[in-house]
């Protein structure tokens, strides 16, 4: 399965269901298998990417 070098999770999945929405195609799909990696996120929000700040921890 070809994979995205330096990237932060994959996923492998089975199509469930395509569902013809105008003249778009909503494809469905149950994760098989996925794994992640420590290389930070990045995120594009409000038109400009960013870096997720760690959730602090309670305990």
């Amino acid at each position: 399965m070809p994979r995205i070098d330096d990237g932060v999770a994959w996923l492998a999945v089975r199509v469930e269901d395509r569902i013809v929405l105008g003249d778009h195609t909503l494809v469905t799909a149950r994760v098989e298998h996925g794994e992640t990696s420590r290389l930070t996120p990045l995120l594009h929000w409000r038109r400009d990417f960013h870096s997720p700040n760690p959730i602090a921890s309670s305990i």
